[in-house]
């Protein structure tokens, strides 16, 4: 039995995109570029709705024009049966449902950076900037929370038994485990700094990319980044890198709590004596 909340005299259709055209009387200004980008990342999804009596639409107004200029011929439709006064309401209570949301920003930042680790931001509406402030805003308000400032433990080290000439990636000197001769926090930008010896990378894990590439680049030392299926960087290490080690641990907060990242964690190695090292927290692949 069909349930009386359920809106009759709908029917689904995919048609041309000059049988249906915005609505005059929406009064909701949205980012075209945005939605334009996701249309080239992911496709078209859903549907517009559009009152069958006008071909006006009443939900999807954006993404239409969005998915015109991107060159789209057809666009799926839900055909409603409503009166103007009917399509008006409707019109109105789409956007404004949608500005009564609210995020929790602390899934919203885990989110994010499961979906930069495993590639990219392009097509989610987020660049790396939106993340970075997000991560902060998170950190202060919860900072057991996940950000970038998580640091490794000691006993880690204790494990490896080597020592590093340099952390190129680090956190400040008195919060930091790491047996480095030299570190470079963020006020140095450690991606534009020499590299030189065996080197410890912990980087950001919002953003790990570049860092990979520099480490790859360098060819001695270890890396600790999380297993993230599908990502290209990961890839890049996958077939580059001369051994790699699984580690269980649990990352060290300033404040002196643990944190476990919502991801297994990998130790990654370049060189001999490095990959001697990883073999000695787990079993290496080389």
């Amino acid at each position: 039995m069909k349930s009386p909340l359920v809106s009759a005299g709908q029917d689904y259709q995919v048609v041309p995109v000059d049988r249906i055209h915005p609505h005059p009387d929406n009064a909701r200004k949205g980012n075209l570029d945005a939605i334009r980008e996701s249309i080239r990342a992911n496709g078209f999804y859903g549907a517009c709705v559009v009152q069958r009596s006008t071909g006006r639409i009443l939900v999807g107004n954006h993404r239409y024009v969005a998915a015109v200029e991107e060159g789209l011929a057809d666009v799926p439709v839900v055909w409603v049966d409503k009166t103007d006064d009917e399509a008006r309401k409707l019109l109105l209570v789409d956007n404004r449902t949608t500005d009564l949301a609210v995020y929790d920003d602390a899934a919203l930042a885990e989110l994010l950076t499961v979906v930069a680790t495993d590639d990219d931001l392009f097509g989610s509406g987020y660049d790396d900037d939106d993340l970075d402030e997000l991560l902060r805003s998170v950190d202060a308000q919860s900072p057991e929370m996940g950000s970038d400032e998580c640091y490794t433990p000691a006993s880690l080290f204790d494990t490896l038994d080597i020592r590093f000439d340099l952390d190129p990636a680090s956190c400040p000197r008195e919060l930091s485990a790491v047996p480095a001769d030299r570190i470079y926090t963020v006020e140095d930008d450690g991606l534009t700094q020499p590299w030189s010896g065996c080197v410890w990378l912990n980087p950001p894990y919002s953003k790990p990319a570049p860092w990979v590439d520099r480490f790859l680049e360098h060819g001695h030392g270890i890396a600790l980044l999380p297993a993230s299926r599908g990502a290209r960087w990961l890839v890049r290490l996958w077939e580059h890198a001369e051994g790699v080690a699984l580690w269980n641990g649990v990352f060290n907060r300033a404040d002196g709590t643990s944190y476990a990242q919502p991801f297994q964690t990998l130790l990654w190695a370049m060189g001999d004596d490095c990959v001697e090292a990883i073999g000695r927290v787990s079993r290496v692949r080389s």
